[in-house]
């Protein structure tokens, strides 16, 4: 079975409506390849995000997640990791309707 994940492990970037994590250092994986790497959001189900960089998508604007993730191999799953809460921003969009560009009096 994969070794836990730390906190300086693996990262989680808020974006526009997502998290992108991506796995810096993977833990050890004590003689058989990480297959997997699982996340989840707050205390909901695990779910498989593929490979050692992934991104969680569908977020909320404004709401704050906890994502914890755990490594997977042929032997077992790892424990989970430690939590890091992330909040997709607001996306605010400014377009010359907005302004007046014209050289008027």
């Amino acid at each position: 079975m994969p070794g836990t994940l730390t906190s300086g492990n693996w990262t989680a970037t808020a974006g526009v409506d997502k998290i992108d994590v991506v796995v810096t250092t993977p833990p050890a994986d004590n003689g058989s390849s990480i297959t997997d790497y699982e996340y989840r959001l707050d205390a909901g189900s695990w779910i498989s995000g593929g490979g050692a960089s992934f991104s969680i998508t569908g977020l909320t604007r404004g709401t704050a997640y906890g994502v914890t993730i755990r490594a997977k191999n042929a032997v077992g799953t790892a424990a989970a990791s430690d939590s890091k809460t992330r909040t997709p921003p607001w996306q605010c969009v400014l377009t010359s309707a907005l302004f007046d560009l014209g050289g008027g009096a």
